[in-house]
């Protein structure tokens, strides 16, 4: 059962390097879980079987889960969803609408808040917004090209920094369907490298922001990356970015 984490988490790179293609298998991901969890929680009432409080908090809040993204999504695998740029985001926010139990795909979010524009109204409004991400049971994925364009604020609460780069097809010996592999961080090339290029993958390093190991004056001695190998081609028809930044 999807246990979700109300984070705000940064997908980066270079041009073409898969950033949006990565976030958006990570939301389509997350959505799937929760409508997997939804089903059976469903499948236990409708067997009149007593959920116990933990599942039944659990299922008001993932039934009532929502998604959000200024991408064009193809609604004939992602369902309804709510369009919407960063900027009538903000104006949402300002106006005290409630936005909660939201996953929200913002593509480019730098276009909006950048980081020399840190004084602007904009800016300070979102900063209110993203302090509460946790509080309303949110989750925020966003797209930039590198950590220093976007917005200060949104930086220092940004709990995962994902790095995406293209790569080949990778042959790895390991019998665990779901590919999640941790490696110190200027270590992790050490792949051999399937020539025939049976797919077209790309490759996610996760940064995570809390480190691990420190020492005992609390310095961090290395830190961990998680990388991930997605298929590429099976996201390829989810999304197009026509975006509506």
């Amino acid at each position: 059962m999807v246990n979700l984490t109300f984070e705000i988490a940064c997908f980066m790179g270079k041009a073409r390097a898969g950033k949006t293609l990565s976030m958006v298998a990570n939301g389509y991901e997350t959505l799937l879980a929760i409508k997997e969890s939804v089903y059976y929680l469903e499948k236990k009432l409708k067997e009149k079987k007593k959920l116990t409080d933990t599942e039944l908090r659990r299922y008001n809040l993932l039934a009532d889960f929502k998604l959000m993204s200024n991408l064009n999504l193809n609604k004939k695998i992602f369902g309804d969803y709510t369009q919407m740029s960063a900027e009538s985001l903000l104006e949402m926010y300002k106006e005290k609408k409630e936005i909660k139990h939201y996953l929200i795909l913002m593509d480019d979010l730098f276009k909006t808040l950048d980081n020399r524009d840190f004084l602007k109204e904009k800016n300070k409004i979102f900063s209110y917004f993203i302090t509460e991400i946790g509080k309303k049971e949110n989750i925020l994925l966003y797209v930039s090209h590198f950590e220093n364009m976007v917005e200060l604020r949104l930086r220092n609460f940004t709990e995962k920094f994902i790095y995406c780069q293209k790569g080949e097809f990778i042959n790895i010996k390991i019998s665990n369907r779901n590919l999640r592999i941790f490696k110190e961080f200027d270590n992790y090339y050490d792949w051999e490298h399937n020539t025939k290029k049976e797919n077209e993958m790309y490759i996610q390093q996760s940064i995570l922001r809390n480190y691990v190991n420190l020492n005992n004056n609390l310095e961090v001695k290395k830190h961990i990356v998680a990388v991930e190998y997605v298929k590429a081609n099976k996201y390829f028809n989810m999304y197009n970015t026509g975006e509506i930044i």
